[in-house]
């Protein structure tokens, strides 16, 4: 390890934070669940490591899937619809007890994050570049200082945030295809917002049904979600016993 190397390596354990490899034994289990090939060789991580502990009755993981851009539902409306029930989804899930793994570079993760969190539940984020990268040195500057949404926090003590990418790496093409693929491994549970008939979300949606986790598709969307629906995943429910339901399902199989 040079001198640069160990600089950083420093830094990273004085701000709280540390390296795991697929071979230690705190490796999250949901990655070895989860993945189904080429798993990272190491995360970064940040925080509440508890966060990833195996789901329970009144504990478990999910992420909200919605494509970047999806034809059909480029209008204000329709993206403000889709976001407003992708919010309505998390703050249920989060009520039940579920933990929301999202990222901080678009405004679908962005608003799953702010929705979790202005019902005080913990976030995990899942980064696109490396966490000093995202963070700061000292691990604590804003995940969205660009965002309009200023209110969302990383807070060490409350979340969790990892990264699939060395602690100074710089965000690149394709990390975003790599961290969607690390924050859908971790969850128990996929939310389909909007979804494209191609392309990553749809992949990572698919996945996670063949694995037998649970896929709630919310009601509109466009061709992926109606793959999805074709495919035998779950449809929205209409009320808070639905959702408790669909997570009382999803731990049990988990």
């Amino acid at each position: 390890m040079d001198a640069a190397a160990r600089a950083l390596w420093r830094r990273l354990t004085l701000a709280g934070g540390r390296i795991v490899t697929c071979t230690d034994a705190t490796w999250p289990d949901r990655i070895v669940r989860c993945y189904e090939e080429s798993p990272p060789a190491a995360l970064t991580l940040v925080g509440r490591e508890a966060l990833l502990a195996p789901s329970a009755a009144d504990r478990f993981t999910f992420g909200v899937a919605v494509s970047s851009a999806v034809p059909g539902s480029s209008t204000r409306a329709a993206q403000a619809g889709t976001l407003q029930r992708c919010d309505e989804a998390t703050s249920a899930l989060a009520r039940l007890g579920g933990v929301v793994v999202t990222g901080h570079n678009r405004l679908p993760y962005q608003r799953a994050a702010l929705a979790a969190q202005r019902i005080r539940t913990p976030v995990v984020y899942v980064i696109d570049k490396g966490l000093t990268n995202a963070l700061g040195p000292e691990l604590n500057h804003p995940l969205f200082p660009a965002a309009r949404i200023r209110d969302a926090e990383f807070q060490a003590n409350i979340d969790l945030a990892l990264s699939p990418f060395a602690p100074s790496a710089p965000f690149v093409k394709d990390n975003n295809r790599r961290r969607d693929r690390v924050l859908f491994a971790l969850c128990d549970l996929v939310v389909a917002g909007d979804v494209k008939e191609d392309g990553n979300m749809l992949e990572a949606c698919l996945s996670a049904h063949r694995q037998r986790r649970c896929v709630v598709v919310l009601d509109g969307g466009g061709g992926g979600n109606r793959r999805l629906r074709e495919a035998g995943c779950l449809r929205q429910p209409d009320s808070d016993l639905g959702w408790r339901q669909i997570v009382s399902t999803c731990v049990s199989a988990s």
